[in-house]
């Protein structure tokens, strides 16, 4: 996510190294500083102590974590050593949680009213599936550059990316509702300078969806966090359907006491199962303000590396020659693992700091594993791995290890939030230097698998990654066949277990 001193940032701040290696890509996170200046658990030549300090390894050190891993390889599997880790890895994890509630909040809003608008697109599964991620990946950038303009015009304190949503936060609830109507004037306009040859080119627009309140909390990795940003994003995301702007009830009654605002929109009440009544809001007449066309090229509020995504929009472009220019500069084979944490949507600011605090613990045992499987982490629930054997053979780790730390501390002296889910698949992947776009269809699955249709814990893995096992690793599992259908496609896939 970027605020505005930022603007070309991307969600939740996440820096991504040139190359799919480790060392480049992972984020250094304060779990990270914590875990440097403590001794491996893992390493052969250590004494077997319990009572010895131990440092987990560090991004820092020069040795690759390939290298790390086949050394570690033999003694990760050594009960004694396995013992050792969950108790050092608990005992970071306290150590953590002492510093952990006020430094994972960059700005609460505890006490001031903030609206939150939260746009989203429709057809990333199905355009992923049919016209390829670089397709898709331009339209989201086309419309960045035609909607972070309109933001900044209207006073954005908060400007935040989620593949194809704005997640914005802004001051003033007249200049979010503004923002959102100029916003679909912008995409709207652009529509109509397509001819039928280039149609799949439109962007569609699914909805915006508004909400006002106290308590929203922005947190350093970029999200917002409370029952405001809640509702907005459950209206943007779920409720939306053909380009509506949905407002919450209380955002119809600020509009209706602003002098500015209370004449110049329409409401229509829509039928939804929430605490507040909904409404589909419309200006009452055409703006009659001016719309700038917005260039191709602008490069204003983009990041510079995303402009071949959006010269793809020219009308008489070469559109070959820059594929081709994109997919030798930024395609990789990769597999993506994706999970989700079971985070409470309406919680207050306190319930969110000891949310917060737990998922965080949760994410420094997280990484300590998965980079031994030599995973490399792009965001804090989306990691990637060169082969899908090391991402299982990761996830399992991650799983099993998890469950005997909350054993480990069953008087319930340390928490650590619950996963929903884990999802893996594999494939090409579109990887662009310094931007959040790592997106592609093992992404896109991987979410579906382990964010949207796994419970309890499931690993849910695709045929794809199946088929790429190596013998050992079957050997191991246990498999299970699945079968769902998203956003009217099929995913077929299996429930792994060890």
């Amino acid at each position: 996510s970027s605020d505005l001193e930022n603007p070309t940032g991307h969600a939740a701040d996440r820096a991504m190294g040139g190359t799919c290696s480790t060392k480049a890509c992972c984020t250094r996170s304060r779990s990270r500083e914590l875990a440097s200046r403590m001794e491996d658990p893992l390493d052969p030549g250590a004494q077997a102590s319990s009572e010895e300090t131990v440092r987990l390894p560090s991004l820092l050190q020069p040795q690759s974590l390939r290298q790390l891993s086949g050394k570690l390889g033999a003694t990760w599997q050594r009960a004694t050593v396995k013992s050792r880790l969950i108790g050092q890895l608990s005992e970071f994890a306290r150590r953590l949680s002492s510093e952990c509630p006020a430094q994972l909040i960059a700005k609460s809003y505890e006490n001031q009213e903030v609206t939150v608008l939260v746009s989203d697109l429709s057809g990333f599964t199905s355009s992923t599936r049919k016209y390829g991620i670089v397709h898709f990946a331009s339209i989201i950038t086309r419309m960045r550059q035609l909607c972070l303009p309109v933001l900044h015009a209207h006073g954005a304190i908060h400007i935040g990316y989620e593949a194809d949503n704005f997640i914005v936060a802004f001051a003033d609830v007249g200049e979010a509702v503004q923002a959102a109507v100029e916003m679909r004037r912008s995409i709207n306009a652009e529509a109509q300078r397509l001819d039928a040859s280039r149609e799949h080119f439109r962007i569609l627009l699914n909805g915006i969806g508004i909400h006002c309140g106290k308590g929203v909390m922005l947190a350093k990795n970029g999200q917002l966090y409370g029952a405001t940003a809640s509702l907005a994003y459950h209206l943007g995301e779920d409720l939306c359907r053909n380009g509506d702007i949905l407002i919450s009830s209380d955002v119809r009654s600020r509009l209706q006491c602003n002098a500015r605002f209370k004449q110049g929109f329409g409401f229509r009440e829509v039928e939804a199962e929430t605490e507040q009544t909904i409404f589909a809001v419309e200006p009452c007449a055409a703006s009659d303000s001016h719309l700038t066309q917005v260039s191709c090229s602008d490069a204003r509020f983009l990041h510079p590396k995303l402009l071949p995504l959006a010269k793809r929009h020219e009308i008489d472009v070469d559109l070959k020659a820059v594929d081709a220019e994109i997919a030798k500069d930024s395609m990789r084979t990769l597999t993506a693992l994706m999970f989700a944490f079971d985070l409470s949507a309406n919680a207050d600011e306190t319930e969110v700091l000891a949310e917060l605090e737990k998922r965080e613990r949760s994410l420094s045992i997280i990484r300590q594993v998965l980079e031994r499987h030599e995973g490399a982490e792009l965001e804090d629930e989306l990691w990637v791995f060169e082969n899908p054997t090391s991402a299982v053979l990761g996830v399992l780790d991650v799983r099993r290890t998890l469950a005997e730390c909350r054993a480990q501390c069953v008087d319930g002296s340390l928490q650590f939030m619950d996963i929903t889910g884990y999802g893996v698949h594999t494939g090409e992947i579109l990887f662009i230097e310094g931007t959040d776009i790592h997106w592609g269809d093992p992404v896109n699955t991987a979410s579906k698998l382990g964010q949207d249709l796994a419970t309890n814990g499931d690993i849910l893995a695709t045929n794809e990654v199946m088929d790429s096992l190596d013998a050992e690793c079957i050997a191991k599992l246990q498999v299970a066949p699945r079968h769902y259908e998203r956003s009217s496609v099929t995913f077929n896939c299996f429930s792994l277990g060890d």
